[in-house]
């Protein structure tokens, strides 16, 4: 939804005036490049959850993170050749994308036990929580 919204309102015009000598690549083109790119988004939050044992909440903050800075913030802060506008925009957009699939990802990942904690101390499955 956020991604539509900021396509219809800035980034589409912007690609339909070929400002900067930019313009939107063909449907096939970004069909083929999304798998590869959702495998890679994949892979990097699946090693990150391997290597935290920290409980999902902090794993998810943290890979949300992650993909934002790593796959948004650091490629999108040097465009200089781009406007203002259309950078402030694609922030929020890759924000709202890559940090919940960050989320979304790590709680697929990351495996049930460490996935409810009580404050006894006493961990339970996602599952027998849940009833």
């Amino acid at each position: 939804v956020i991604g539509g919204i900021n396509f219809t309102l800035v980034t589409k015009p912007y690609y339909e005036t070929h400002a900067g000598g930019v313009s939107m690549p063909p449907a096939e083109v970004i069909f083929v490049y999304e798998p590869v790119r959702g495998l890679m988004i994949a892979l990097s939050v699946l090693l990150l959850t391997t290597a935290m044992q920290n409980r999902i909440e902090v794993v998810a903050v943290v890979a949300g993170m992650m993909l934002f800075i790593v796959g948004g913030l650091a490629p999108l802060l040097p465009q200089t050749s781009l406007p203002l506008y259309l950078r402030v925009a694609s922030l929020w957009e890759i924000l709202g994308q890559n940090f919940l699939a960050g989320v979304v990802c790590a709680y697929l990942f990351v495996e049930p036990k460490r996935r409810v904690r009580f404050s006894s101390g006493k961990e339970r499955s996602y599952v027998s929580a849940n009833r």
